[in-house]
């Protein structure tokens, strides 16, 4: 049910998007803005952030229920597999990567770096040389130390099939966030008969975002499925504390 109701509300955003971007069925920008997956505080980025947020909230519950029977370091890992999927949720609404990655890309214009930074001027491939290699040795980890308790669950195929999605969604962004998208506009208009750049630029995007929340979406529903089969058994009792 819950991954029902989060690939339905994903849709629902799409098609919001659809009428209120592509067929502008409202002239207020603001309108506009509020459903755009492209735009930063919008409806959709406030739900990647909260998909983000509850797979978080998913993997401290299980490293809360599996403590006492399992080494502490186990238990200090898949701490720190929440707080990276934490982190990721407060990226997605802050858009901390992107500004990180403008900020690299502005102080390598002023060659304040003192090293060759002409990779380092186009804000997305900042991105993708500081900060991509870290989220991809994390997502590694995470799939080294929990495959083989996923694998015996049966349930390994959503690690990597949440993970790829994820890998998919960063490379549009490193392929299409480029002068490349830029330099092949013309000819992606003229091959797909697009009439507007903004057809172009637009759909890239909301693809881009779309693969991230669905792989998000697959994430939290692998995690809740492990976490249903190692709470067996396991109850939460809510207790007044007074005497009489």
């Amino acid at each position: 049910q819950v991954l029902r109701a989060s690939l339905l509300i994903l849709v629902f955003l799409i098609l919001a998007d659809y009428i209120f971007n592509y067929q502008n069925v409202s002239n207020e920008i603001n309108m506009r803005r509020l459903w755009n997956p492209a735009r930063e505080q919008s409806i959709p980025t406030w739900f990647s952030a909260m998909l983000a947020h509850a797979l978080a909230i998913t993997v401290f519950l299980i490293a809360w229920i599996q403590a006492p029977r399992q080494p502490r370091w186990a238990t200090v890992f898949w701490v720190l597999t929440g707080l990276f999927f934490l982190f990721i949720g407060i990226d997605d609404f802050a858009s901390i990567h992107e500004k990180l990655g403008r900020a690299v890309s502005n102080i390598a214009r002023r060659n304040e770096i003192g090293m060759p930074s002409v990779i380092l001027e186009d804000a997305t491939f900042s991105f993708f040389a500081l900060v991509a290699p870290l989220y991809a040795m994390c997502g590694m980890l995470i799939l080294a130390f929990l495959g083989a308790s996923f694998m015996k669950q049966g349930i390994l195929h959503l690690l990597f099939l949440g993970f790829g999605l994820w890998a998919v969604s960063q490379s549009l962004d490193l392929v299409f966030g480029t002068e490349f998208l830029r330099a092949n506009i013309p000819w992606i208009m003229e091959t797909f008969n697009v009439e507007h750049k903004y057809g172009v630029t637009h759909t890239v995007k909301v693809t881009e975002e779309s693969l991230e929340m669905l792989g998000t979406i697959v994430l939290w529903y692998g995690f809740l499925k492990y976490f249903t089969r190692v709470s067996d058994g396991f109850e939460l009792r809510l207790e007044s504390a007074r005497t009489d």
